[in-house]
């Protein structure tokens, strides 16, 4: 079977609930073509040959990003499924529901008592650029906290999901009428970030 593979950033869709006021987009100075890693796996097993080629991403891009190469394409044109990380963040009420259940905790010391004196300039500085009231963020998990951050940061440089490569891939394998298969579900990615130690949050 021959499978492509791609990896599918949380951060973009998380955060849904966290943030809908994000400041004008930035004008930013990118390169506009690239050459992402792909790697062509194969193995043996009796009377067939598998190949699944493996496509390093990046999840959120500027529009006139160009990283579609030929090399590429042969890859898709070849490849019978797609595997992703994680499938379902194209439905953004279900996941800022499975965000929202893991990501609340009642009884949560303020977010700036959880982290080191000396970061809490800094965190004022982001939370003020959020646009994030900090009540919200004080009855969040710490790391639903700096996930909700960092999507309010990504906001504010003017990207979204919606230029993602995998998005486009998504729609690509659809059309072809190809299968799409996950690693992951949203509950189980997010549960691993539920489930460690505050310190490690």
């Amino acid at each position: 079977m021959r499978i492509i593979s791609t990896l599918l950033s949380l951060l973009a869709a998380l955060l849904l609930a966290a943030c809908n006021n994000a400041p004008a987009p930035v004008t930013l100075n990118t390169v506009k073509t690239g050459t992402p890693a792909l790697w062509k796996v194969t193995g043996t097993q009796p009377g067939q040959i598998g190949v699944v080629y493996m496509f390093g991403t990046i999840h959120i891009l500027p529009d006139d990003v160009q990283w579609r190469t030929p090399t590429l394409e042969a890859a898709i044109a070849e490849s019978d499924k797609l595997v992703i990380e994680v499938l379902g963040l194209d439905d953004p009420q279900n996941a800022a529901k499975i965000f929202s259940r893991l990501a609340i905790s009642p009884g949560q010391e303020k977010l700036d008592a959880r982290i080191e004196p000396s970061l809490r300039d800094d965190l004022d500085r982001i939370i003020d650029a959020s646009n994030i009231s900090e009540r919200t963020l004080n009855r969040l998990e710490t790391w639903a906290a700096a996930l909700s951050l960092a999507s309010a940061q990504t906001k504010g440089l003017g990207l979204d999901s919606s230029s993602s490569v995998e998005k486009k891939l998504l729609a690509q394998f659809k059309e072809a009428g190809k299968p799409i298969d996950a690693l992951e579900t949203i509950e189980l990615q997010l549960g691993y970030f539920d489930k460690l130690p505050e310190a490690q949050q």
